[in-house]
């Protein structure tokens, strides 16, 4: 990357919290009067909008937030990684909750030119399908067909879609959970013009590529890991086998300087004198340090289809074609074309602090799917009952008309033909009659991860104000700098739950009681047909009910493509 940074010191900004009540994010999308089950505190919110200290020719200087000069997209670290805690006020899932939104912001944010503070203008927020973010940049790794290739931001990511199953070989072609389910949107409805497929994208960030290729090479002490690494020493040990393997551009011996900043005891020797960063890729070290390791897959749909892309994050790729073959009712790759795409889901999955399952969070755009009914506590404690869907034909949404579903049907389902490598598209069961790209009539059968009843009125609470808080401070960011109603996509993006391992434990998938958070989520746009995963003893486990591993396995069983990786390129 050969753009230039401009970097300033700028202090703390202190931000005073917007009454939920005023002009609340998602207004319209959540229930307005929601208790303030977690309420993200400005100085907490500004202080993860990470500054960092770096050695120059005048003493240390504290650099940061960064901004993207074009769209004003705040730049920030990952909130709180190595050093993450539980804080003492609210509830302890609060924590979990924050740290995935501010995670979600972080990859959502632009890696390009950047200055501090940005200039203002009207046209302050301007982004579109060429703005480099960060899990499109050079920190993460795209997988394609088993291997971890770098990215580079200047050119068009390949997007793909459709699996023959969960354990396909074919890994860069990751897609619907469950028995290779095929998903289309509706057409010709408040948010769309025509139907979409949706398509799919993994990545992974750098240190969770030197620790894969640490395994597959058998690395000695102390990368000799058998877990993801959750601590500022692992975290080290993983960036000091970057720096030894070239997987870490030393240019300039930054790279080095900053492992030094974050890890004083197992430093570096440094050959000639640093340079001051003014490329992002130079605080490489720094992005490693601070994010662990992380999982991230993305949903896209043709931006084209939709009425109002500017309400989405959107890039440039590459995506597959598909068309009927005739006579048949299936559908067959053709070819592949270049394509403006909108972001509608995120999986955001990571390691922090003392939890080497990883946290597995999961985002939405606002008008995916209309949310079942629920239950959740309103600011004075009173248990009260919202829902999304009516008898009634809705067309405000893109992968339903409104009607309420227990079960979402399944028309398409993805096969590659093994003589050719071919890939179809074909009916999900032998006696289906109806098109495969028939859209599905989606619902959020378990809004906010939990299984649906006046219990989960407190946790469901917890979510949705965990959404508002997080969006009302970065509102506030804004207006912090006099700038006034940005239009920033983030804002049609919430979380809808996040899980974790009770006390950092690998669940087994089997018992709900092993999952702190929101144990039943699911993501619309990528568990669509596998929302109500039942147990035995009737349990919803949601993601560890396929990620969840047994006493004794290889603990990097949680994730799915770890052991399908075979290379990790430099």
């Amino acid at each position: 990357m050969n753009k230039k940074m401009i970097i300033a010191g700028l202090a703390p900004i202190q931000m005073a919290l917007m009454s939920f009540a005023i002009a609340a994010p998602l207004d319209g999308y959540v229930p307005s009067d929601v208790e303030k089950v977690c309420n993200i505190s400005p100085n907490t919110f500004s202080s993860d909008w990470v500054r960092i200290s770096l050695p120059t020719p005048g003493g240390p200087s504290v650099v940061g937030p960064f901004f993207d000069k074009d769209s004003g997209i705040v730049y920030i670290f990952p909130a709180d990684g190595p050093n993450f805690t539980i804080p003492s006020e609210g509830d302890p899932d609060c924590a979990f909750f924050s740290w995935s939104s501010q995670m979600f912001l972080w990859l959502t944010s632009s890696v390009n030119d950047v200055v501090v503070p940005p200039a203002k203008s009207s046209n302050f927020i301007n982004t579109n399908s060429s703005t480099p973010y960060v899990f499109s940049s050079e920190f993460f790794y795209r997988l394609d067909n088993g291997t971890l290739v770098p990215q580079d931001h200047t050119a068009a990511p390949s997007l793909k879609s459709l699996r023959v199953a969960k354990g396909d070989e074919d890994l860069g072609s990751i897609g619907q959970a469950g028995d290779s389910g095929v998903l289309f949107t509706h057409t010709n409805t408040d948010v769309s013009k025509a139907s979409s497929l949706v398509y799919y994208e993994m990545l992974t960030n750098r240190s969770y590529g030197y620790v894969a290729d640490a395994v597959i090479n058998k690395a000695a002490s102390p990368n000799n890991y058998s877990e993801f690494i959750d601590s500022s020493v692992e975290s080290c040990s993983a960036i000091l086998y970057g720096l030894n393997n070239g997987f870490v551009d030393n240019t300039g011996q930054t790279a080095a300087s900053l492992y030094n900043i974050f890890c004083p005891n197992n430093p570096v020797k440094i050959d000639g004198i640093p340079t001051f960063p003014t490329k992002i890729p130079q605080l490489e070290t720094a992005i490693d340090f601070l994010s662990m390791n992380m999982e991230v897959k993305t949903a896209w749909v043709d931006a084209s289809t939709l009425k109002n892309p500017e309400r989405y994050i959107t890039q440039k790729g590459v995506i597959p074609v598909f068309s009927n073959v005739d006579g048949k009712n299936e559908m067959v790759h053709m070819w592949n074309k270049n394509a403006d795409l909108a972001l509608v889901g995120m999986h955001v999955v990571g390691s922090v602090k003392g939890h080497p399952e990883l946290i597995w969070a999961t985002f939405e755009h606002v008008d995916n799917a209309p949310n079942s009914t629920y239950s959740y506590t309103d600011k004075n404690g009173k248990v009260k009952s919202q829902t999304d869907t009516t008898t009634k034909a809705n067309n405000k949404w893109l992968l339903s008309n409104g009607t309420p579903v227990s079960t979402v049907t399944e028309y398409g389902s993805s096969y590659t033909d093994p003589s050719n490598s071919v890939n179809y598209i074909k009916p999900a069961s032998k006696t289906q009659t109806a098109s495969v790209s028939t859209p599905s009539e989606v619902n959020r059968i378990n809004p906010w991860g939990r299984i649906q009843g006046t219990a989960s009125a407190k946790g469901n609470s917890a979510v949705i104000s965990a959404n508002i808080s997080a969006l009302t401070q970065l509102q506030q960011f804004y207006d912090s700098l006099g700038l006034k109603n940005v239009k920033d996509p983030r804002m049609n993006y919430m979380l809808t739950g996040a899980s974790w391992g009770v006390d950092g434990s690998f669940p087994t998938g089997d018992q709900a009681a092993q999952i702190a958070g929101t144990p039943a989520m699911a993501n619309t746009t990528m568990e669509t047909f596998q929302q109500t995963f039942l147990q035995k003893n009737g349990d919803n486990t949601g993601c560890f009910s396929c990620h969840g591993i047994d006493a004794g396995e290889n603990k990097f069983d949680v994730s799915h493509i770890f052991d399908g990786i075979k290379k990790v390129k430099k």
